[in-house]
């Protein structure tokens, strides 16, 4: 099977948090990642904040962490302060293309 690009939009209505504003979490649901995927693919995201270009995750925009991890049927992206410690308000939209790359 060749490589599938999935694109996703992330509305700022969608991030949720259990500490208090410290760190957000919005779910990705991608079906094409199954058990097998999991286990033995790659998973590439990257992100746009609305200006048609990509960044890949893992990095840090304007102090904010941004980070992802992925199970079978979604994807995950965290997002934090830079320190870790302060709290933080999540983007409006944010724009998503999850790559899958498959391997034997």
């Amino acid at each position: 099977m060749p490589n599938q690009t999935v694109y996703a939009t992330i509305n700022s209505n969608v991030w949720t948090t259990g500490d208090g504003g410290k760190t957000y979490s919005a779910i990705v649901n991608v079906p094409q990642i199954d058990s097998y995927f999991n286990q033995h693919g790659a998973v590439l995201v990257y992100v746009t904040f609305g200006n048609g270009t990509y960044e890949q995750l893992s990095e840090v925009y304007n102090g904010i962490a941004y980070s992802f991890s992925h199970n079978v049927g979604q994807v995950e992206i965290d997002i934090q302060s830079s320190n870790g410690t302060s709290t933080i308000t999540p983007p409006g939209s944010l724009g998503v293309k999850i790559v899958l790359v498959e391997s034997n």
